[in-house]
């Protein structure tokens, strides 16, 4: 048999220490990491103006479809592609519903369920 431990002893114990922080009773790292406060980011005034300008004149650029050819370029594409990805939808499910088998046979009134 195993003798038992005196309680000064096993709370000295790793199995005591990890019991006690799986139950939440102590955090093992409290009073053992250096940690140093952070300090909030400020940003300069002149560097947030600038950053703000710079977005302006980004979204100024690629939204001025007079001289961005790419972009007015784009849209046309886009609007014929979906006017014929949306034709080919249509038709693939009338042709999916022509195919559905017919209701309402006076021969057979067993598929005449509602």
């Amino acid at each position: 048999m195993s003798k038992k431990v005196p309680q000064e002893q096993y709370e000295k114990t790793l199995s005591f220490r990890f019991k006690q922080w799986l139950s939440g009773c102590k955090d093992p790292y409290v009073g053992n990491l250096e940690m140093k406060p952070q300090k909030p980011f400020e940003e300069s005034a002149e560097r947030k103006e600038q950053r703000l300008e710079d977005k302006r004149e980004l979204s100024q650029k690629v939204y001025d479809l007079e001289h961005n050819a790419e972009v007015r370029i784009f849209g046309k594409i886009y609007r014929i592609f979906s006017f014929i990805f949306c034709i080919f939808l249509v038709l693939i499910l009338l042709y999916g519903v022509s195919f559905l088998p017919t209701f309402g046979n006076a021969t057979n009134p067993a598929n005449n369920e509602v």
